[in-house]
Formats: C-alpha cells, structure tokens, sequence
C-alpha cells in the first residue's frame, strides 16, 4: 500500500467516524454551538478539497439538502454523488420552507452531506 493509500483509508475513515458522531450528537439534542464547530470543521474540508464553494454557510447547505431530499433528491437516485452534489447544488431552496427546519436540523444535514 503507497502512502496516498494510506492517507486515502485515514481520511475515509475520518469521514466515516465523524459522520457517525455527527448524527448521535444531533440525535442527543447536542447544542447549536457543538454543531456549528463540527459543521465548520466538515465545511472547511469540503472547501479544501473543492466538494463545497467557498462561499457557502453550512446552515444554508444543510436547508438546501434538506428541501433537496423532500423534493425527491437523494444520493440513492443517482448514479454517483457527484451527480447527486451537483443536483443539490444547483436546487432552489424556498424561503417559507427553510423557516420548518431548525438550525440543529440544517447543520446536522450539512455535516452529514460533507462528511
């Protein structure tokens, strides 16, 4: 195994873990600030690594993906999660609709969708 390998397992795993830490916490009420931390470190990782435009809020990408997901846009529905990323990126949130999610629920999306 090179050493891109090894560093490609280590950070899938990374992902992996924190995906996981990321929906138990938010399923245990875990305060908007613990969120935001955790969000901004998985944000900042997708702008590095190009996946996430650098001006991009994580409360705005998780309100996107939630709406994306009751408008029947879902990783399963696509060929690839680049196609499924492009698709989310391009959706139209509605404003009327962002005020039914809370915070903790677009920054837990978010977190999930980066991750």
């Amino acid at each position: 195994m090179g050493f891109f390998d090894s560093i490609g397992n280590a950070l899938s795993a990374a992902l992996s873990i924190g995906s996981k830490i990321a929906k138990c916490l938010s399923g245990a009420g875990l305060l908007l600030e613990g969120l935001k931390v955790l969000g901004g470190i998985f944000m900042s990782l997708g702008k590095a690594l190009g996946l996430i435009k650098e001006d991009v809020k994580p409360e705005e990408l998780g309100d996107k993906v939630l709406q994306a997901e009751e408008a029947g846009i879902k990783p399963e529905n696509f060929k690839s999660y680049e196609e499924y990323a492009k698709k989310v990126e391009e959706f139209k949130t509605d404003p009327e609709k962002s005020k039914n999610f809370t915070d903790e629920a677009k920054l837990s999306k978010a977190i999930e969708f980066t991750a």
